[in-house]
């Protein structure tokens, strides 16, 4: 079993000319932060001073709600600058000294240290990295129209400041996109994280979670449809259901004696593989092999000096996923799926892990 030491950075610190920074504690760890809300939008101005135009590059998740955020909290705060929305073919040659860069993930500084480049010195380098996906950051910007307060909150980290305006314009930006808390980061940390995050509990794990347990139980006698609905429906639903509204204990306590007993031996017997596992797959995102593999992954959809394109697969070829197809078709509306004790367990188990991770 691999062993790392649990090792606190100590805080990260930032001065800020335009909002009030906060220092609290959570688990005994200092965090310094910077509270949002709409009634911080008429500092807006003072945050983005110098700044006429903001441009947003890609229109995936994340670009059409920070974009209409931003658009909505100037207009709000009766600011004249422009938002605008495009794709660039060969974003540094277009960046003019002393403008900033602001990303919504550190993927690209990973990308360059892999192949040992950076970024250029002559303009500044934010993020700002809402924690949900586009469609939540913008839904609940709306809801914060009604409720103050309400919205997803975000890191944020200054890369490189030519100018000393980067960390007031990063802090303006969350507080823009609804953030009722934004605290700091840095660049690598936040892909660093992310990715491993996305690896592991948000979305890799899981998927191999719910195909191995689906064979298991099927292998076992167990019927496709029920396997389906023990493992990808029971996760997906009832589980995460449970745990996003009263945690990870209530859905131990739910369960009869039995069951108990069932998930403590999925818990106990899936911790420390799972430990392993996570520890491996944090070395490949911090070693820069994840990203290069990605990267390559990604020239492989097109066609590149006479070699043909391999596009990737769909996750729904697999006989898990034809079984879902079947199953999802004939859910009543509002059904969460079972609680299934041995599911339960491992992916509890998951959880804790990557926390410890």
């Amino acid at each position: 079993m691999v062993s790392m030491p649990s090792i606190k950075p100590p805080p990260l610190d930032f001065d800020t000319s335009v909002f009030t920074k906060e220092k609290i504690n959570l688990a005994g760890h200092n965090e310094y932060i910077v509270r949002g809300g709409r009634d911080l939008f008429h500092l807006l101005p003072d945050a983005f001073k110098g700044i006429k135009q903001i441009g947003v590059i890609g229109w995936g998740s994340q670009g059409p709600a920070q974009a209409q955020n931003l658009r909505d909290s100037l207009v709000e705060a009766k600011s004249d600058i422009v938002v605008k929305a495009d794709n660039f073919e060969k974003i540094f040659s277009h960046m003019k000294p002393n403008s900033i860069l602001g990303l919504s993930h550190g993927f690209l500084l990973g990308h360059l240290q892999s192949v040992g480049l950076d970024f250029p010195k002559n303009f500044s380098v934010i993020a700002v990295c809402p924690k949900g996906m586009g469609p939540s950051v913008r839904r609940l910007y709306v809801q914060g129209k009604e409720i103050n307060g309400a919205g997803i909150n975000s890191s944020f980290a200054v890369h490189q400041d030519v100018d000393g305006r980067a960390t007031d314009v990063a802090l303006g930006w969350s507080v823009a996109l609804g953030s009722p808390f934004t605290f700091a980061t840095t660049l690598e940390q936040e892909y660093k994280s992310d990715i491993f995050g996305e690896r592991g509990i948000l979305l890799g794990a899981v998927h191999g979670i719910v195909e191995s347990l689906f064979r298991r139980y099927t292998e076992n006698g167990m019927s496709e449809d029920l396997a389906y609905k023990n493992t990808v429906e029971c996760i997906t639903g009832i589980v995460s259901r449970t745990i996003s509204a009263k945690g990870m204990l209530e859905i131990y306590n739910s369960l009869s004696e039995d069951g108990k007993k069932e998930f403590e031996a999925a818990y106990s017997a899936s911790f420390y593989p799972c430990m392993d596992i996570l520890y491996e797959c944090y070395e490949d995102v911090a070693s820069g092999s994840e990203i290069r593999s990605v990267v390559l992954a990604g020239r492989r959809f097109y066609e590149k000096e006479g070699l043909p394109a391999f596009p990737m697969g769909k996750i729904d070829q697999t006989r898990m996923w034809k079984v879902g197809e079947r199953v999802r078709s004939t859910r009543p509306a509002g059904d969460l799926g079972p609680l299934h004790p041995f599911t339960a367990g491992v992916f509890v188990a998951l959880m804790m892990a990557q926390v410890r991770a």
